[in-house]
């Protein structure tokens, strides 16, 4: 008679194993975190925690559903070249294919992603030096791994790493307990009585914490000044690995009728004399050349009117949004010779101007193995053979 009781026990241990052993594809498959399927709609908040926890897994699958006819490729500062500012100045199906961090093996892969679908016409491809270091973030690719699980059904539901996605994609979709009895509190007209109370301070805080905001922006700022240009530059070595696959990356956009367009995203002058400080003048020049062998290099990181003002900046690093505006629509003009688009883009233009060719009104033309053309806080590097398809 034990017998029998054992068993019971033993298909209870089982059955619990099972169930914690297949909760996470129970899960994934549920919530489906960077919606590879969309097997369910559950109104879930999946982009943002998506994005933050993996944006390579999250961007990739995307993409190869939307299939949009231009990407931006790159890191951070590529990243911040939204979708919205170029349909705004007539140029929809444009693709933000950068990632935080990211680095030049994985904006290669994401370019032969795109391209792999058929679909691809433009790309422009931020290109900053220190990006063509190997030290850089590693040469992590977490394109390549993304791939791995969008391409295996298996391995992308039963993965513990999407299981953890998708439990940061239900917290923050549904609300806690308690944000429902504040929510609920807010009805209670509670406020009225702390009001007179409350707004005597209210301005005496809100300047404290613009105080704070400012202290803690001019922290980073010097950070990165002195301690992070000097890891970057310090021991900085061009890696021709990077070089050599951009060229592979243009021979095939050449081949397949696709405009390719390099782009130098602009740093503050702090940043850029950093440069100098380590000896690296040299190779950022050179490489400004070897790329425009390859595709129009379209540059703002060298002195000008914007590159003058640090509140154009969020931080050493990252231009701001109204910098991030301009820059979209002068990159728009070449990815489209649309007139629309270029009258739309003239009536916006804010004291950046990026010629397209020497017949560009207001472009200065410096001849050289390269041709510059030089407008308003942006300079495009082009040669000669470029210049005359152009």
């Amino acid at each position: 008679m034990r017998h029998p009781a054992k068993l019971r026990v033993y298909a209870v241990i089982v059955f619990c194993i099972l169930a914690i052993g297949t909760l996470p594809i129970l899960g994934n498959v549920a919530i489906d975190p960077i919606d590879r399927d969309q097997t369910f709609s559950l109104g879930l908040h999946k982009e943002r925690v998506a994005v933050d926890r993996h944006a390579q897994l999250y961007k990739t699958a995307r993409y190869l559903r939307s299939r949009e006819p231009f990407v931006i490729l790159g890191d951070s500062r590529a990243r911040a070249l939204r979708e919205k500012y170029f349909t705004s100045v007539r140029l929809p199906g444009v693709y933000n294919y950068a990632f935080g961090g990211g680095t030049m093996p994985e904006a290669l892969s994401a370019y032969w992603d795109a391209a792999a679908t058929g679909a691809l016409k433009g790309a422009v491809i931020g290109v900053p030096l220190r990006m063509f270091s190997e030290r850089y973030k590693r040469g992590k690719n977490q394109v390549l791994e993304a791939r791995v699980w969008i391409d295996d059904p298996w391995r992308y539901y039963s993965s513990m790493d999407v299981f953890s996605v998708a439990l940061d994609v239900l917290e923050a979709s549904v609300p806690a307990p308690i944000d429902r009895w504040i929510a609920a509190a807010r009805d209670v007209n509670l406020g009225t009585i702390m009001a007179s109370a409350a707004s005597a301070s209210t301005k005496a805080n809100a300047s404290a914490a613009q105080d704070a905001r400012a202290a803690a922006r001019a922290r980073k700022w010097k950070t990165q000044i002195e301690i992070a240009a000097r890891s970057d530059w310090r021991t900085f070595k061009f890696a021709e690995s990077y070089f050599d696959e951009l060229q592979r990356v243009a021979a095939h956009a050449k081949a397949n009728g696709i405009s390719l367009i390099f782009f130098i995203p602009p740093t503050p002058l702090e940043m850029q004399v950093r440069i100098e400080d380590f000896g690296r003048t040299g190779v950022n020049f050179s490489y400004r050349k070897r790329l425009a062998a390859l595709a129009p290099v379209v540059d703002f990181d060298f002195y000008s009117a914007w590159t003058d003002k640090n509140e154009n900046f969020k931080d050493a690093y990252h231009f701001g949004s109204a910098f991030s505006r301009q820059i979209s629509a002068e990159l728009a003009r070449f990815l489209s010779d649309n007139d629309k688009l270029h009258r739309t883009v003239a009536k916006r233009r804010d004291g950046v101007f990026c010629p397209t060719n020497r017949r560009d009104p207001g472009a200065r033309v410096i001849e050289g193995q390269v041709t510059l053309l030089v407008g308003e806080s942006c300079r495009v590097w082009i040669s000669k053979t470029e210049e005359t398809q152009r």
